[in-house]
């Protein structure tokens, strides 16, 4: 085990009343090609929160799993009305959390908003223009031969009172490749699932 933070997912700056605040998904990870499997960050992992530029920075409180495990962050944006949102992916050590989406209005206390049902590795994209309006990309833990089934879009305008499934994107790649079986991710949803929101729509 490699100590200490090794692995950032995401770094995004919140305006909190002309104060800086800059918050870093920091997730575990490991090595594989070393002699024996060394595992990173896996006794720190967590979302961290610096207001001095990054001189000092201090944990953010998050909700255990089930297993009374950290959950491991994976994504964080700041919406509209300055809300922090965050999604979760499965930690390399425990091998659960995937899958979450927490939101918070203070930056201390953080609310599960919506739980993508078999979610691994997931991304959130917000509005910039419109408060609660988010959508959810999500790496799922079951494959099989339907074209797509590696991911899930949901869209919620509202924060998750109500959401729904959108429809994913057609594969564009070679029809004989593995985006046959896995859809437009082809297989690669465990570490290059990426998603914004066009600005202008």
């Amino acid at each position: 085990l490699v100590p200490g933070i090794q692995h950032i997912n995401k770094i995004v700056v919140r305006n909190n009343g002309g104060v800086s605040e800059v918050l870093v998904a920091a997730a575990d990870s490991y090595y594989g090609s070393a002699n024996s499997t060394t595992y990173m960050g896996s006794d720190t992992y967590g979302i961290y929160k610096s207001i001095n530029g990054g001189s000092t920075w201090a944990p953010l409180n998050m909700p255990l799993t089930s297993n009374q495990n950290k959950y491991c962050p994976n994504d964080i944006e700041i919406s509209a009305d300055n809300k922090i949102w965050v999604s979760t992916m499965n930690s390399t050590v425990y091998g659960n959390g995937g899958g979450k989406v927490y939101s918070s209005t203070d930056g201390t206390t953080f609310t599960e908003k919506y739980a993508v049902t078999n979610g691994t590795r997931t991304q959130i994209a917000v509005s910039s223009t419109t408060p609660d309006k988010v959508y959810v990309l999500a790496e799922l833990s079951q494959t099989g031969t339907t074209d797509g089934i590696e991911v899930t879009i949901v869209k919620t305008l509202d924060g998750f009172a109500s959401s729904s499934a959108t429809a994913l994107p057609a594969s564009t790649l070679n029809a004989a490749t593995r985006t046959d079986t896995y859809g437009f991710t082809g297989q690669q949803a465990f570490y290059n699932l990426l998603m914004e929101v066009d600005p202008a729509n």
